[in-house]
């Protein structure tokens, strides 16, 4: 079984994770369930999917203060936007490709970067050929850390490649 990273603590949204989690079998899987307190006070389980993906933000009770329960940024299509769910999905979910090299490595993204629309603000529009990529790639993913770069410039920052240059 893979090993399962610890989310409690993290804040998503309005949501604090307990440290309280239950693995349910399902038929695509196992989930990793955690109760939730919301800033109101209401307790809620959610998948650690629900949390990390941005899906699950309150107990329910943001979409109720603004009378709406399909509000998006409207950015969900975008180049910045996939990049983004690919990176928690890299650091974040046991099941995604290469978590292994990420979030199994212990590579989190920071908590201002849980929300798309603060990453975005930090980061800007990813011009064409570019992607993002850890200045230190031992390091986590946040502003400090972070550029948009070519393909080039993430081949020249790779860790076996840095691992050849003399010191």
């Amino acid at each position: 079984m893979a090993k399962m990273k610890d989310i409690s603590g993290l804040r998503f949204g309005r949501l604090l994770v307990t440290s309280n989690f239950t693995r349910e079998r399902h038929s695509g899987g196992t989930l990793i369930l955690w109760e939730c307190i919301c800033d109101c006070g209401n307790k809620i389980t959610t998948a650690t999917k629900m949390l990390v993906s941005g899906d699950k933000k309150s107990c329910g009770c943001l979409q109720s203060e603004r009378g709406e329960w399909t509000k998006t940024h409207g950015k969900s299509k975008t180049p910045e936007y996939r990049t983004w769910r690919a990176m928690l999905q890299r650091c974040h979910n046991e099941t995604a490709s290469g978590y292994e090299y990420y979030g199994g490595k212990g590579v989190t993204v920071c908590e201002r970067w849980l929300d798309f629309e603060c990453f975005l603000e930090d980061m800007g529009s990813r011009p064409p050929g570019t992607s993002i990529d850890r200045i230190d790639c031992e390091g986590d993913y946040c502003l400090d850390n972070c550029r948009l770069a070519t393909a080039v410039q993430q081949a020249n920052n790779r860790s076996d490649r840095l691992s050849l240059i003399p010191a």
